[in-house]
């Protein structure tokens, strides 16, 4: 028997005792917080609502896998950190500007120390980066950058 669930949470499937993690085809909203219990395949919340409280806690049984939400957070916030660096890569090279001068009927590049810094600190983010573990969900990422600098 399930246990009543306070009316910030929503069930949404059939009971499975099996799944641990919610599939990406899953989640409907990116404002709740999808998480598989022993009891309910598939429980939505709203973790800023006024109506989540300790007692919603207890109810979804969220204590008992601490572990699991621990690592959870813990991948999510180093894939949060890799997609800040990348859209920090790209932020650099979209604000940076290129001082030509013209030369012999053609143009020259003035100053390339600002660019050969970026393009050096840029590889090696992203060198350091690819050997994570969180590498291939960000794949497609690294190497667009990977051949745009090379």
């Amino acid at each position: 028997m399930s246990p009543t669930l306070p009316a910030s949470v929503a069930c949404t499937a059939a009971p499975h005792r099996t799944q641990i993690a919610c599939t990406p085809a899953q989640h409907t909203s990116s404002d709740y917080m999808c998480v598989l219990l022993p009891l309910h395949a598939c429980c939505r919340f709203e973790p800023a609502a006024a109506s989540f409280t300790l007692e919603s806690v207890v109810s979804l049984r969220l204590d008992q896998h601490a572990e699991f939400i621990a690592e959870l957070s813990v991948n999510a916030t180093k894939e949060l950190a890799m997609d800040t660096s990348l859209a920090a890569i790209a932020v650099t090279w979209e604000g940076l500007s290129l001082d030509l001068a013209e030369y012999k009927g053609t143009y020259k590049l003035r100053s390339i120390e600002d660019i050969f810094a970026a393009l050096e600190d840029n590889s090696v983010t992203l060198s350091t980066m690819k050997s994570s573990k969180y590498y291939l969900v960000f794949e497609k990422q690294f190497q667009h950058w990977e051949s745009t600098l090379a």
